[in-house]
């Protein structure tokens, strides 16, 4: 096929049959988060609300002296600059620079996370200070 965007539409369409293919929600509301640290329960992390659909999906990110926690109402991963990731170092740096950070569903559904505007530092020094 010498056509680069009908190679491009087909693997598009087979990855989308194949199951392969995700969508970002696009909604008008824009997400909130929060950083937290809190020493004492040995937890320090990110809550966030996100619209989606007709209501809101509520979770969090937490770095604990056990390792990563994600929590979300139902089995989800971590999006970092567009990739599934499980390295904690990856996430820890995608929070501290405040962009590239979603949660992302096995339906496809990929949620960003707007992060601008906050301060990571007290999270950043709560997670520095964690027991390893």
């Amino acid at each position: 096929m010498a056509n680069p965007k009908g190679r491009a539409a087909l693997i598009a369409a087979l990855a989308s049959m194949l199951g392969f293919g995700y969508a970002v929600a696009k909604d008008n509301a824009q997400s909130s988060a929060n950083f937290y640290a809190q020493t004492s329960d040995g937890e320090c992390g990110l809550e966030f609300t996100i619209p989606y659909r007709n209501g809101t999906i509520k979770g969090s990110l937490a770095f604990t002296d056990l390792g990563l926690r994600l929590r979300l109402p139902e089995k989800g991963f971590v999006v970092v600059n567009g990739k599934l990731s499980d390295s904690d170092t990856e996430i820890f740096g995608a929070m501290l620079a405040r962009k590239g950070f979603a949660v992302g569903f096995y339906d496809g559904t990929v949620l960003p996370i707007d992060l601008i505007g906050l301060d990571p530092k007290p999270f950043a020094e709560c997670v520095v200070a964690l027991p390893r």
